[in-house]
């Protein structure tokens, strides 16, 4: 089970990277394409949920979770057309530190001498990203990805408490997502879009949606 989650973990960041090269690609608002692969992530992921006859839960752990995951998506795509995909996967996936860093504060959970060596040396790395980010101009699009891997790691804290359900939040987080972008979609001519965008609008949908169906796979086996 646990080499199954550390392999969940890597083939989501292979995911999210064609994610972003696929962001890149089109030419839509970033917050259009956020929103088009939710509305359909979540027809996907609810069908699915509803096959394996799961039950859903509601309640404020499931909500924030939620909202962290769906701020994390939005932080995803905005970063994406702002800065580099590696650096937008690298910096989100600096959100095992966070995880560390926010238990030990927030819960006094004492980290161990390695949790404690890792954070200083992902910390300094992301402080050379930044010196490098000043002089490419990248900074704001860094910053956001930077923050995307702090809601990220609230998304999971959010789903280890006892009451939470993962894969409810991950449904309500798509709703909310695809709401936020939905006026941005609205205003996009999506029939003259050229092919490679509606391609590259397609390619976003499904790496996400790979993403979100591998992790819920380990969790409900």
């Amino acid at each position: 089970m646990k080499n199954a989650a550390s392999y969940c973990v890597l083939f989501s960041a292979i995911c999210f990277s064609f994610g972003g090269l696929f962001y890149k690609v089109a030419e839509w608002n970033s917050l259009a394409i956020c929103s088009a692969r939710s509305i359909i992530a979540f027809v996907v992921i609810l069908v699915f949920l509803l096959i394996r006859k799961h039950k859903f839960v509601f309640n404020k752990n499931v909500v924030f979770a939620a909202l962290a995951n769906s701020l994390t998506a939005i932080l995803y795509s905005i970063s994406n057309k702002m800065t580099t995909a590696g650096n937008v996967i690298v910096l989100q996936f600096t959100m095992p530190i966070f995880v560390i860093l926010i238990t030990t504060i927030a819960y006094k959970n004492k980290p161990s001498k390695l949790e404690l060596r890792t954070c200083f040396l992902v910390l300094f790395g992301i402080v050379l990203f930044f010196i490098d980010s000043i002089s490419a101009g990248n900074m704001l699009g860094n910053s956001l990805a930077l923050i995307s891997g702090v809601t990220y790691a609230l998304y999971f804290i959010f789903n280890k408490k006892q009451d939470s359900d993962p894969f409810t939040a991950i449904l309500l987080s798509l709703v909310i997502s695809s709401l936020v972008g939905l006026p941005e979609l609205l205003n996009t001519d999506i029939v003259n879009s050229s092919t490679n965008t509606l391609l590259s609008v397609v390619g976003a949908w499904i790496t996400s949606t790979i993403c979100w169906t591998s992790s819920i796979s380990v969790w409900l086996n």
